[in-house]
């Protein structure tokens, strides 16, 4: 639940942003179809990636049918959608990865943990449907637990990082197992999982690199950072290390992802990854390297915490009202306008959910 993955609107032609856009309100669908409708409010485009991926590594009778759902945000609205076996997939493992974060929660002693048992029975149902499709996930139980016991005494990035790479591997090598994928390999399959490795340490490091300032006011585990009682600072040798696992991860994914045999979407997934990713990692490695010729930053008063959040909200809200009147006027939701450039911040997503400057 890092929401790295995911395209730049602009930057796309107007199918691949209207098939992407269909893929997102598909798992939306889905997740709301078994799982309830509150759930589709804790959609990532991670998980719309991994459908994605999912669906183009199953044969032409397997993959997502075109269909349509009235859109929860703007519901006088109807949203052209793909449904299929990579969506319930991936929709699966969305409602699993909230579980995940919100044990992580409950393991930490945060209040936030204490919203888990209002997900006992969707996580149940998303274990049912993901091994009815052949995903066992034996790296994501009590993945909360393991990388909590890597953090309480781990000072190396790759450490750290090694729960997550391993519940990717994981799950992608799992994509062989679903209906519609027999002609993938044994080769593919460890391809997969080689990709599903990188990837997973990818999105930690870069995330531990762009919380350096946040992780370092706010006390929190960083691999990159070294502590001795109350003080903290940042290592620049983690840095350094985290960097070159960077590069080294990034020729492998390349690699990897080359040798599968991609039916569909194709384009999409290279953008992503291929060109999305790499300017994410460049300006956290970028950031990171500027930080720790920094001198310390003072710690955050508690009341700032909470006015982020409440900006947050508002944010929401007034993208919601604003786009409300588009919504009766039947008009199409305009697409983002901005080059990104590597940046996180866009306009709009997907005519549903926007993100503005980070706020995902």
């Amino acid at each position: 639940m890092f929401g790295m993955l995911h395209p730049c609107l602009s930057s796309l032609q107007p199918a691949e942003r209207e098939r992407y856009q269909r893929y997102y309100c598909g798992l939306c669908q889905s997740v709301g179809e078994d799982y309830g409708l509150w759930q589709r409010a804790l959609q990532s485009s991670d998980a719309v990636f991994l459908s994605l991926l999912a669906d183009s590594l199953v044969a032409d009778s397997a993959s997502a049918s075109a269909g349509r759902t009235r859109c929860p945000v703007m519901p006088l609205r109807h949203r052209e959608t793909l449904q299929g076996g990579a969506l319930q997939c991936a929709s699966a493992v969305q409602v699993h990865l909230v579980d995940q974060r919100l044990a992580d929660h409950e393991a930490e002693g945060q209040w936030l943990g204490a919203a888990r048992p209002v997900m006992s029975r969707s996580a149940a149902r998303a274990w049912e449907v993901l091994a009815s499709l052949g995903m066992e996930l034996r790296a994501h139980e009590a993945l909360a637990e393991t990388q909590l016991d890597v953090e309480a005494d781990c000072s190396d990035p790759a450490q750290a990082a090694a729960p997550t790479a391993a519940a990717l591997s994981d799950a992608f090598g799992d994509l062989a197992n679903l209906p519609g994928a027999e002609h993938i390999t044994q080769a593919h399959r460890e391809a997969l999982a080689r990709l599903g490795g990188a990837l997973g340490r990818t999105i930690y490091l870069i995330d531990a690199l762009e919380d350096l300032e946040e992780d370092l006011r706010g006390g929190a585990f960083n691999p990159c950072i070294q502590r001795a009682g109350e003080a903290g600072w940042v290592d620049p040798d983690a840095i350094a290390r985290c960097e070159a696992l960077l590069t080294a991860d990034a020729e492998r994914l390349e690699a990897d992802l080359l040798s599968l045999p991609l039916a569909r979407n194709e384009r999409l997934i290279h953008h992503i990854l291929l060109e999305r990713l790499p300017a994410r990692r460049g300006s956290a490695m970028a950031a990171a390297s500027e930080m720790s010729a920094r001198s310390l930053p003072a710690p955050w008063p508690v009341w700032r915490r909470g006015a982020y959040a409440f900006s947050a909200w508002c944010v929401v809200i007034w993208i919601w009202l604003t786009s409300l009147p588009t919504a009766l006027a039947g008009d199409a939701m305009p697409m983002a306008s901005n080059q990104c450039g590597g940046s996180p911040c866009e306009k709009a997503c997907c005519g549903c959910v926007a993100t503005i400057c980070g706020f995902q």
